[in-house]
């Protein structure tokens, strides 16, 4: 990960060492993804699964550990002037920098799940969003601090205070030639590939809206169709209705016109019984009359109202399984779309990664201490409340 000091051999970690970083290793780097992302999101989107631990909990909780444990150890390895310092100083460089790799990596994962929440963190105060690319630090930042070292160590006094580690302290006073020829291409290749993926993001967020709005529309057209069909539906209920009515008002008029020689009988016999008990019959019979008229109309009504529940329940049925057609068109189509979002996220992430480790591959033990604290320090400055407090209340004019 970085060079040894002297005659003590400190070699990096064979699981942790990286070459140089070349245009033609940018150029792969970028088109490498890996395979399983599409297994990742087709997961989080079909399957509904979220993470048990939202990104948020876990980056708060990484940023207790950088700061409270890892910073205030690798600051005392620094100071310690100790025969052992040196060994002692490159774990702490090595935890450190595994710290950072360990994020970048839950990131990918958090990606995978839902791109939506890293690519917008609603965990960054405005203090620190100005300073994001693509949902994280953009990589010209790393650059941009190593060169602040390397301006320094042009203007910085001789004098030494004993208390200081004297190889921390002359770490960037004479950078090297070699060292400056490795930023300069790091910075070449970013050059190259910060634009790349900034028009990679543009685009895919582009196809995104352009297809998601495209099947919409084709699933609101259906809709106005289905809804055209079901008014259609309902004005051939109505006619069927109506006929159906015409046709028993009918059966009961020829019905009534059967019955009405039986009813003149009757009356005729309930005269010949006498006059005092034909009143009585006779308005027994139109009582019976009026019953029955009322019972046939109840029935009628019964059956019109079981129909138009019938109607109801069908358009219900009807109207959920639109939706749910809907529903699944747009998934699908929104999912083949963000899995090229999800990828140039990952690919901005392995950009971080590499520029970081490369960094940390062509300097030795004492500079890279020097430069992580100053990379840990510049993320704990963005929660230092006092200075929160100034920016919060900064307003701008227009």
């Amino acid at each position: 990960m970085f060079k040894a000091i002297g005659k003590d051999p400190f070699p990096p970690p064979l699981t942790h060492t990286h070459t140089h970083i070349t245009h033609s290793i940018y150029t792969h780097f970028l088109f490498k993804k890996s395979i399983t992302q599409f297994s990742f999101f087709i997961t989080a989107h079909f399957g509904f699964k979220k993470s048990s631990k939202p990104f948020k909990d876990y980056y708060n909780s990484w940023f207790k550990t950088l700061k409270n444990i890892l910073l205030l150890q690798l600051r005392n390895a620094m100071s310690s002037s100790s025969t052992s310092s040196t060994i002692l100083l490159a774990s702490h460089v090595e935890v450190m920098h595994q710290h950072f790799l360990n994020y970048y990596e839950t990131l990918d994962l958090a990606a995978s799940n839902d791109v939506a929440q890293v690519l917008y963190p609603d965990w960054k105060n405005r203090f620190e969003k100005p300073f994001l690319w693509l949902g994280d630090l953009h990589p010209y930042l790393f650059i941009n601090l190593l060169r602040s070292f390397i301006g320094d160590s042009e203007n910085d006094s001789d004098i030494f205070d004993e208390k200081q580690n004297w190889h921390v302290v002359m770490a960037w006073k004479s950078p090297g030639k070699r060292l400056t020829n490795r930023v300069d291409q790091i910075e070449c290749g970013l050059r190259l590939m910060v634009p790349a993926l900034a028009a990679r993001a543009r685009d895919a967020q582009a196809a995104f809206v352009k297809k998601v709005a495209a099947e919409w529309g084709r699933c609101e057209g259906r809709n106005v169709e289905t809804k055209g069909g079901v008014e259609e539906a309902r004005a051939r209920d109505f006619d069927e209705h109506e006929a159906a009515s015409k046709q028993h008002a009918q059966s009961t008029f020829v019905g009534k016109v059967a019955r009405e020689p039986r009813r003149k009988e009757e009356m005729k016999g309930v005269m010949v019984e006498g006059a005092a008990g034909g009143l009585h019959a006779q308005a027994a019979f139109f009582e019976k009359t009026a019953r029955e008229g009322r019972r046939k109309d109840e029935m009628k009504g019964a059956v019109a109202e079981f129909a138009e529940r019938e109607r109801h329940v069908h358009t219900v049925a009807r109207e959920g399984r639109r939706k749910e057609e809907m529903r699944r068109v747009v998934m699908e189509t929104a999912a083949a779309e963000m899995e090229e979002l999800v990828g140039v996220f990952v690919d901005a992430n392995r950009l971080r990664r590499s520029v970081l480790s490369d960094i940390l591959s062509f300097t030795d033990v004492y500079q890279a201490a020097v430069f992580l604290e100053a990379l840990a320090q510049f993320l704990v400055g963005f929660r230092n409340r006092e200075l929160l407090s100034q920016f919060e209340k900064c307003s701008l004019e227009l």
